[in-house]
């Protein structure tokens, strides 16, 4: 079968890249499309004319009628396309989208590397075989209806690599990858889309790959297409284990050294509170240079609103610390929260104003 996958593209959409990995090591196969925005519709639509199947990356609710938009139009000119929607924001809205949107004919429920290939191995009798797949949601008699839930892969270093198709990114003039060392969040903030899509899969939320795998992929990237930034895009790359992140670190730096990989910078997401001083610093040894830290809220009532599990001492070790460390340090505030008040507001403003050297 030739697949079309379909998602925004400006740094690498591992999301797509996973899924045509795990469809070309069983023989299908596939063409990627970026769909930044609502003008590349049509050239979207162009490609996919020649596909059997066409998924949608709807990771986004801000942009899910830019994807429906795109959808119509494939439908429009094919009503026998096979149009597949996944993502969070499709995971977590299936009923909704199905119910109201026939442009959509499945929606693949949570990680869909695995599911994507049993759809596509069951064309073209597919809808007879729809039931049988794990993690979907698709309508039958005018209904909408869902299978049983497809447990998270435990083993992550068990799916196909993802796709490294197309010209290596450059952030000025790096030549930079994206990848993941981990999948899920240890975490249960009140407002994240990461813990509503968990809870839509049973087994294990937070998963972490094999340091021996990760630094394979790295050096792959080294080696093969000249990578010499690498971006983490785990949610935690960190644990709240010092003794765990030591011994991943250590790993890691035996790994990439076994494999030639020097000179490097690294970028990296975590939590304040398991960014201590003596990780940090092995990690700029390693070649940390950017550290993305999800503050949220600069009072401890800002936290409980929002169910973080932290203290804002965690968040001023951890910004004090990068700046001592000369680590670049980004972080995010959720002023405007449900239970905000002048006085949270006012603490927030502080707080900003406090680290405003920190984008």
């Amino acid at each position: 079968m030739k697949v079309l996958l379909a998602g925004p593209d400006y740094e690498e959409n591992l999301s797509i890249r996973y899924l045509s990995g795990s469809l070309l090591s069983v023989g299908h196969e596939t063409v990627l499309a970026a769909f930044n925005a609502a003008v590349e519709i049509g050239a979207v639509a162009n490609a996919a004319q020649d596909a059997d199947l066409v998924g949608l990356s709807i990771c986004f609710q801000a942009r899910a009628k830019e994807f429906l938009a795109l959808a119509r139009e494939i439908k429009s000119r094919d009503p026998k396309k096979l149009v597949v929607a996944g993502g969070h924001y499709a995971s977590c809205a299936a009923g909704a989208l199905l119910a109201n949107h026939p442009e959509i004919d499945i929606v693949a429920i949570h990680e869909g590397e695995r599911t994507l290939v049993e759809i596509a191995d069951a064309m073209p009798g597919l809808e007879e075989r729809l039931p049988e797949i794990a993690g979907i949601a698709y309508r039958s008699g005018g209904r909408v209806c869902f299978t049983k839930a497809r447990p998270t892969v435990e083993d992550l270093d068990s799916l196909p690599a993802p796709d490294r198709r197309g010209p290596v990114h450059m952030v000025a003039g790096v030549p930079t990858s994206y990848l993941m060392g981990s999948r899920g969040c240890y975490g249960n903030c009140a407002y994240c889309c990461i813990t509503t899509l968990h809870r839509l899969a049973p087994g294990k939320r937070f998963r972490q790959r094999e340091v021996e795998r990760v630094a394979d992929e790295m050096a792959a990237l080294y080696w093969e297409r000249g990578t010499r930034q690498f971006v983490f895009h785990d949610d935690n790359f960190l644990v709240p284990s010092e003794a765990r992140n030591h011994e991943r670190i250590s790993g890691l730096e035996k790994a990439l050294k076994g494999r030639g990989v020097e000179n490097i910078a690294l970028l990296i997401k975590c939590r304040p509170a398991d960014a201590n001083e003596r990780v940090l610093r092995r990690l700029k040894d390693l070649g940390l240079v950017r550290v993305f830290l999800g503050v949220e809220a600069a009072t401890a009532r800002g936290l409980t609103a929002l169910e973080r599990n932290q203290s804002v001492d965690d968040s001023v070790r951890a910004l004090d610390t990068c700046g001592a460390l000369d680590i670049s340090a980004q972080f995010t505030l959720m002023t405007f929260n449900p239970d905000a008040t002048l006085d949270t507001l006012r603490a927030d403003v502080a707080f900003m104003r406090r680290y405003c050297g920190n984008p």
